[in-house]
């Protein structure tokens, strides 16, 4: 998986992820075009692209990245988490932060979780 930003006309995040075959031949299996990084845009792409197969409980065994660590962050919580659960969460930072210097990075934060949107639904 790899994402790459304003490289296209519309100026968002682009998510190519890309399967290989036993015999190793590369295949593009899916890409997405996301309005930032947040995890919650990743959560949705990999929800997504575990829809597209064919059984519930199959998802890739291995996943390659470039350490983008929302995307990572993302892959852990695909299997355990649902999307209320890390709405709350990030509300959970916002409400216990006691800096204020801290305080507007966590809203920002808590903002790109609950506003976070695809061109592609």
């Amino acid at each position: 998986m790899d994402n790459a930003y304003k490289t296209n006309k519309y100026r968002l995040y682009f998510l190519e992820i890309v399967g290989v075959t036993s015999t190793g031949l590369t295949f593009l299996a899916a890409f997405v075009l996301l309005s930032s990084e947040c995890e919650i845009n990743f959560i949705w792409a990999l929800k997504s692209l575990r829809g597209l197969f064919l059984r519930a409980n199959v998802f890739p065994e291995v996943i390659v990245s470039d350490r983008n660590l929302a995307l990572m962050n993302a892959i852990n919580f695909v299997d355990s988490r649902e999307t209320w659960d890390f709405i709350m969460d990030a509300w959970g930072t916002v409400m216990d932060c006691v800096e204020c210097d801290a305080f507007e990075w966590y809203v920002k934060q808590f903002k790109c979780v609950c506003f976070a949107t695809t061109i592609i639904s």
